[in-house]
């Protein structure tokens, strides 16, 4: 990780001068910090910013870190967020306590810069997301849900337009009153290759041509669009 740019980094200590101190290290390096004087206020801060890391000092008026660290490890919302505690604490039952409720390191005061954001970068680095390349064939089938408008239709097909430039011969389910009204809601469909239309800035028109309909429902979408 070459540096923190685009991180959102959360901080909670009661006291001023290390929250200003931590600030203007992890600022350095590009993040963009937020920060809390208390546990409460941290709790809400990490629930509406979901930061990428928290920072959480140990001991602390009212409620401490470690009440912390044990709530966000029950908040669904919260519990995979990555959190380093940074605590002048330097006994091992804290630092084993810190780790049993969630925190993935430690971070003793004083501290030098260049070791907060190794930890923080080491952090970052180990709770990025995973990911997986699939084979060729077969690979996983997905739906996706776009909104689109009807422009046209008949008895062969639809035209419909987008804001997502759709794919020659893809598999599509048109959703909508009106194509239930017309009794293809469950007819097969697929987009149809044809020369890109002129449009709006911004959108696409689209072909989608209706497979297999039964004929008696081709009478009926006849009748129907006659009427309309």
């Amino acid at each position: 990780m070459l540096s923190l740019k685009g991180k959102t980094i959360l901080i909670i200590d009661d006291a001023p001068d290390i929250r200003l101190l931590a600030r203007k290290i992890l600022e350095g390096d590009f993040a963009n910090v937020i920060d809390c004087a208390n546990v409460e206020d941290g709790l809400k801060m990490a629930r509406k910013k979901l930061p990428h890391l928290i920072i959480t000092d140990l001991i602390m008026p009212e409620k401490d870190g470690f009440f912390f660290l044990l709530q966000k490890s029950k908040d669904p919302v919260l519990k995979n967020i990555p959190a380093i505690v940074m605590s002048g604490q330097k006994d091992i039952p804290s630092v084993q306590r810190a780790i049993s409720l969630s925190a993935i390191d430690y971070l003793t005061k004083p501290f030098k810069s260049s070791l907060m954001i190794q930890k923080v970068k080491k952090a970052l680095k180990n709770s990025a997301f995973k990911s997986r390349k699939f084979a060729t064939k077969p690979r996983p089938k997905i739906s996706i849900t776009i909104d689109g408008t009807l422009l046209m239709a008949n008895e062969a097909g639809l035209i419909i337009q987008t804001q997502v430039r759709l794919g020659a011969d893809a598999d599509l389910e048109v959703k909508a009153p009106v194509i239930e009204e017309m009794g293809c809601a469950t007819t097969p469909m697929k987009t149809v290759p044809t020369p890109l239309r002129a449009t709006e800035p911004g959108t696409y028109q689209t072909v989608v041509s209706m497979i297999g309909i039964e004929s008696s429902k081709v009478a009926k979408l006849r009748d129907l669009l006659r009427s309309w």
